[in-house]
């Protein structure tokens, strides 16, 4: 007898296939796995998540570093497709859960499945998704390696998904460091050949230089510090800072930045107190708020 869902009743979706397993289909299926000792060792062999995905995307198996990861039993993400274990918010809001919506069209996850399937071939991709979280929604980035395996004449998929979170913010970061270093460094080169061409400019362009030199250091000492950040071994120097001068200090250097020209920097009702924080790190965030504004 077929368990099978009969094409008329096949569920709406917007792009990958909708249908799931009956209940007797989905049980074989674990079984398959669950009887063959030297995947389950291979599975829980590796560092990363790694799910064992049936035909229609719906995972048979896990290895111990997505329960641990999800702080969860293999019971809670059988059934389930990946977006639906991971939290994906777009998987709510589909007709048949994860891959069904029409933003998966894009997702980098969905389609590594869908093209190991078509290709019968390993396939990487990215992908971003937004998930829901006690603390409000935010967004993980993963790199998926579908591949495609064959269990007693049944076709599967094992999916590994890496967390490449920490990788794509360390990439942003340099990016921007690069910007503002380049940046700075541009001008020191402009106001030095100035200084060749023009002696009456050389009072007013060793005062820019020594400002952009200085600017100069603080890019590097922010990268150093958010790169420090990242890895964990970011430390604190608490001081005494008064706000009202800490203020006035940017003000007046931004007096002097190319990004405010034909701007007005002015500062308005200002608390003329002293807070114990770390300074650099503090004129970092305010300059940055700066800028971006």
């Amino acid at each position: 007898m077929n368990d099978r869902i009969p094409l008329s009743r096949q569920r709406k979706t917007y792009f990958a296939p909708a249908n799931r397993d009956s209940s007797h289909e989905f049980r074989r299926k674990v079984a398959a796995v669950e009887e063959n000792p030297l995947l389950r060792e291979v599975l829980n062999a590796m560092p990363g998540m790694v799910l064992v995905l049936n035909a229609n995307r719906q995972i048979v198996s896990a290895n111990q570093a997505v329960l641990g990861i999800l702080d969860c039993a293999i019971e809670d993400v059988l059934e389930k497709r990946p977006g639906e274990a991971l939290g994906c918010i777009r998987a709510k809001d589909a007709p048949d859960g994860c891959g069904t919506n029409q933003h998966c069209v894009t997702c980098g996850a969905v389609n590594a499945i869908l093209e190991s399937q078509n290709l019968n071939a390993q396939v990487v991709r990215e992908c971003r998704i937004r998930v829901a979280g006690a603390s409000g929604d935010g967004h993980l980035d993963l790199k998926v390696t579908a591949t495609p395996i064959t269990l007693e004449g049944e076709q599967f998929v094992v999916a590994a998904i890496e967390d490449i979170s920490h990788a794509k913010r360390l990439d942003v970061l340099q990016r921007v460091f690069f910007h503002d270093v380049l940046n700075t460094a541009f001008c020191i080169s402009a106001y030095t050949n100035s200084l060749t061409k023009d002696q009456k400019s050389v009072e007013d362009a060793g005062k820019l230089l020594k400002f952009l030199s200085d600017e100069l250091i603080e890019e590097i000492n922010a990268q150093r510090d958010l790169l420090a950040a990242e890895s964990g071994d970011l430390k604190l120097f608490l001081e005494p800072v008064a706000t009202a001068r800490l203020l006035e200090e940017l003000r007046l250097k931004y007096l002097k930045n190319p990004e405010a020209d034909g701007r007005k920097v002015e500062l308005c009702s200002v608390w003329d107190g002293t807070i114990q924080t770390d300074r650099r790190l503090l004129r970092r965030v305010l300059s940055n708020m700066l800028t971006n504004g």
